[in-house]
């Protein structure tokens, strides 16, 4: 029997944290609610407080670091562990708020990580003869590439999609450096102790996991085991480089089903088993919402909710391995149980992959001219400079590709297909709207676009229209990608 035949769920933020049982034994994944650790994954019936960035700044908070957080965008604000992984069973709060409509999640203007996306294993306390020190940097080298990290290709920030890449970069192991507690402050230690002449480089590409072996306790938003089992969040370190880094626990710490899904994981190590999919949630999180500005919304009650956080607790479709676990998805060659990711295309929804087909495009701009050819959720055009889009030229390998662009004074122009360019190069003419389809060879266009004092708009699909007709608006970028 799959295990989606077995959970029932309690709602997280907008989430569903699934109670997987076993036997008698109920059990359910954590989700991550952003608290004091960014994004953690909380753990069975907590709650766990969020604050946007608004009030913080209106209450002078600052985020990790000891600096606030700038800009006008409407963002939210993760204490120092953001985005928690809570624990099972545990509630959190209520319906989520927009300020846009994008694919389910809303995006708020601050970077991804566009690459590369390098993983550090900090392996905290003792982890002698534990598979976990096997299966955890293999799992990681194997997401490369996956179907299930190109989930997170789908998100962009205002020049680029992040890429579907990650590189399991190097690890080393930490012998209760910070003793057998850790703070927010003890985290915090144990990453700049490895970067600072402990054998990690200083990497503003890093992503930093450390990893606590079950004799560790942490007591960030409301203590491992209790009320998260995993989190992420940044700070700014002595030489002003921004740290991305992440707490994740060894479940075996409170099994049967605090922070794990099943007592017999697919690799025969529960622990490490539900530590790779608390790794995917935060990973997830960071590469997409690295600084706490870019893809997220908030829940009524302040809790703020990352891609990873909407899915939480739901795996799809499961198979049974050969010891009896469940799997969702193999990566070079070891069967892992996932958590599902929320995918940002269309209305948005979770699944355990996402692909696309190849599509590439150029747009001329005001005062610059035709731009390089960008490709697959990259961002044409500019953001933030106030400059119109004149004309877009697109070509889709082993398809054809048809496109009308709509100009000032103009109106919709005639069609243009594979390359021909629409629009206008030598008038000064702003483009106001698009649309885009496939003509012949499969597939369906879907289209994001940045609109003059709008904002991103999107996604729409297959010749709807991106942009406005009549409000004399120009279009600034598009993004496009071609889904099967």
């Amino acid at each position: 029997m799959g295990v989606e035949n077995f959970i029932r769920g309690w709602k997280i933020g907008g989430c569903w944290l699934g109670l997987v049982l076993a036997g008698l034994a109920a059990m359910a994944l954590p989700t991550e609610v952003k608290k004091r650790p960014t994004a953690t994954v909380p753990v069975r019936g907590q709650k766990v407080d969020g604050v946007s960035a608004k009030a913080a700044g209106a209450a002078g908070i600052s985020r990790p670091g000891g600096r606030a957080i700038e800009g006008s965008h409407n963002v939210y604000f993760k204490k120092r562990p953001t985005g928690t992984v809570p624990v099972l069973g545990q509630k959190v709060d209520a319906a989520i708020t927009r300020d846009a409509v994008t694919a389910g999640i809303n995006y708020h203007g601050g970077p991804v990580m566009e690459g590369p996306h390098n993983v550090y294993f900090i392996w905290y306390g003792n982890w002698s003869g534990n598979t976990a020190t096997s299966i955890l940097p293999e799992f990681v080298a194997n997401l490369n590439g996956s179907s299930y990290f190109n989930i997170n290709a789908s998100y962009f920030d205002n020049s680029r999609h992040v890429p579907n890449s990650v590189s399991m970069a190097n690890q080393i192991f930490d012998s209760f450096s910070q003793g057998t507690t850790l703070t927010d402050d003890g985290v915090v230690a144990v990453v700049n102790r490895a970067t600072f002449g402990g054998g990690l480089p200083l990497d503003g590409n890093g992503i930093y996991f450390v990893l606590t072996s079950a004799d560790v306790d942490n007591t960030s938003s409301g203590g491992f085991c209790t009320k998260q089992c995993g989190f992420h969040t940044h700070f700014t370190n002595l030489i002003n480089l921004d740290i991305k880094y992440a707490f994740v626990g060894n479940p075996d710490r409170c099994l049967p089903f605090k922070c794990a899904a099943q007592s017999v994981g697919p690799n025969g190590n529960a622990g490490a088993d539900a530590m790779a999919s608390i790794i995917a949630h935060e990973l997830a999180e960071t590469v997409t919402d690295p600084d706490l500005n870019a893809w997220v919304d908030v829940a009524e009650n302040g809790d703020p909710q990352e891609n990873a956080d909407r899915c939480a607790g739901t795996f799809g479709s499961t198979f049974t391995t050969l010891n009896g676990a469940q799997a969702n998805v193999t990566l070079g060659g070891r069967n892992y149980l996932l958590q599902q990711n929320w995918v940002n295309s269309g209305p948005g929804f979770c699944a355990l992959a996402f692909q696309t087909l190849p599509v590439c495009y150029q747009a001329h701009v005001e005062d610059v001219g035709w731009q390089p050819q960008v490709c697959d959720g990259d961002v044409a055009g500019t953001v933030g400079q106030s400059r119109r889009m004149e004309a877009i030229k697109i070509t889709a390998p082993g398809r054809s590709i048809c496109y009308q662009a709509y100009l000032e004074n103009d109106g919709l122009q005639g069609v243009k297909c594979d390359g021909a360019p629409a629009g206008t190069t030598d008038r000064g003419l702003r483009m106001e709207a698009l649309k885009v389809w496939i003509q012949s060879g499969g597939g369906h266009t879907e289209y994001f676009g940045h609109v003059q004092d709008t904002g991103w708009t999107g996604p729409v699909r297959d010749g709807e229209i991106i942009g406005t007709i009549g409000a004399s608006l120009r279009l600034e970028a598009v993004v496009l990608r071609i889904l099967p």
